[in-house]
């Protein structure tokens, strides 16, 4: 990626954090606003992005692409993908917080679904039903990740009591990682 694209994302990103942790209403912001803090001109934020939305969802594809990249350096287990998940996503603490900002979770459930489709694949567990159980547990680990999140609660003992009520609840996303009849 040219090393200006790149700086003019991530000082767009640094704006929007700012004024998430200023309260500020996603919807009250401007594009004018986000510009003028990061300091750069309108132009080209429209040359890298169409809404403000779309600085939160190249985010969310940046983050789910590392840990695609992390995944694939270890073989995991339904328990482990879960801990895995919890342990990234504090990682990413503030896009977490911004997906909740600005109201754009269905993106996120939507990258996670097809995530999913690709666990899925990889442990040969792709069938008729791959996508409902793909969208199911993309939506179930959504809702698992905000409830985590917001308990703010990242011992290790957190991590573990997290990992077995989300595997029970799932049945330790047996439909990921192996054929459901």
């Amino acid at each position: 990626m040219d090393k200006r694209v790149e700086r003019t994302q991530k000082l767009l990103l640094q704006s929007l954090m700012m004024f998430n942790l200023k309260n500020k209403n996603f919807y009250e912001i401007s594009i004018r606003d986000l510009c003028e803090q990061a300091g750069i001109a309108r132009q080209t934020f429209y040359r890298n992005y169409l809404v403000k939305e779309d600085i939160i969802i190249r985010q969310i594809s940046n983050v789910m692409s590392d840990f695609k990249s992390v995944l694939k350096q270890q073989s995991f287990n339904a328990s482990g993908f879960i801990q895995l998940l919890i342990q990234f996503w504090k990682q990413n603490q503030q896009t977490f917080a911004l997906i909740e900002w600005a109201g754009i979770s269905n993106e996120f459930i939507r990258q996670l679904a097809n995530f999913n489709k690709l666990v899925m694949e990889q442990h040969k567990a792709f069938g008729k039903n791959s996508e409902y159980i793909a969208n199911y547990y993309a939506g179930a680990t959504y809702m698992f990740l905000k409830t985590f999140m917001e308990k703010n609660d990242f011992s290790q003992e957190a991590y573990a009591k997290g990992a077995a009520v989300y595997n029970q609840l799932t049945n330790q996303c047996k439909g990921l990682f192996e054929p459901l009849n």
